[in-house]
């Protein structure tokens, strides 16, 4: 294929389908043609009180190789709270796609994202704010025995109570897609799990497991609410992380670890929670 086209088509998706179709014919039989997507939405508003301070931190790596044949990714990672006088929203979202036709292939993607908010409620009031949000993974490959494609995507709300140091559980969603030959790679799980003061409204869960092809969606609407019985210092936290693998190794997008008790805390001593800080660093 000639480098000219490759060059135009690197960041053009309307190329794709043109560009390998072209690889087609230029690649030995043992190439492996796959495509992974993962997208996710987590949304927080209308919340009573607002939050008197709040920060957003992002980090992540990429990297894509093809020694021979043709790998695309496409980033998408926002996270952001914002604050004024009568409304607050923390929001954060991902689009993660890879694809590609290549007999030795490499792409591993990963990305977090950190919301934190700070409150303080009176004795006898109540923290409250409704929640929606939304996972989809797709992962297809034509013959898993040439490679592998792997993707996680989590997302853990938990309350801190400083006052009296304990950690109120709000909402985790968690799935997970390892399509690939080797059975005990095969480490395909989802988990949905619910805080005691969260109220679900609206909740649709769909998956499809084949040899070369898998999915899952979720939705969900809900809110929640707490009330205090004294004067309670909170930090809200809002942690997203993302996984997106691919390659003839057959590696896998693993469990990641649950965030730590104290991570609220030293996001507290390091930026005072007093403005907007945002902070990303790409590598």
């Amino acid at each position: 294929m000639p480098l000219i086209l490759l060059k135009l088509c690197q960041w053009q998706w309307i190329c794709n389908g043109v560009a390998i179709s072209l690889l087609l014919f230029n690649l030995p039989s043992d190439a492996a043609t796959f495509t992974s997507r993962s997208r996710r939405l987590i949304e927080l508003r209308d919340f009573s009180p607002l939050p008197q301070g709040v920060a957003v931190i992002a980090d992540g790596k990429a990297i894509t190789i093809a020694d021979q044949g043709i790998v695309q990714s496409m980033i998408v990672n926002n996270a952001n709270f914002v604050v004024d006088s009568s409304l607050a929203l923390a929001h954060a979202n991902s689009d993660i796609h890879i694809l590609g036709i290549s007999q030795d292939f490499l792409s591993d993607i990963q990305f977090f994202s950190t919301l934190v908010g700070r409150f303080s409620v009176t004795a006898g009031e109540s923290l409250k704010f409704n929640l929606n949000g939304s996972l989809s993974l797709l992962n297809s490959i034509d013959d898993p025995l040439l490679g592998g494609v792997s993707i996680s995507e989590k997302t853990s709300i938990v309350l801190q109570d400083l006052t009296n140091r304990t950690r109120i559980n709000v909402l985790e969603v968690f799935g997970g897609l390892n399509t690939n030959s080797i059975q005990t790679l095969k480490q395909d799980f989802f988990s949905f799990n619910l805080g005691q003061d969260v109220r679900l409204d609206s909740y649709l869960n769909r998956s499809s497991f084949q040899e070369t092809t898998e999915s899952l969606q979720t939705f969900f609407v809900g809110s929640f609410e707490r009330e205090f019985q004294e004067d309670t210092e909170l930090a809200l936290v809002i942690v997203n992380q993302s996984c997106n693998y691919a390659s003839n190794e057959n590696d896998v997008c693993v469990k990641v670890p649950e965030p730590g008790n104290n991570l609220a805390i030293l996001i507290f001593g390091l930026f005072g929670l007093n403005y907007l800080i945002y902070f990303h660093k790409f590598r």
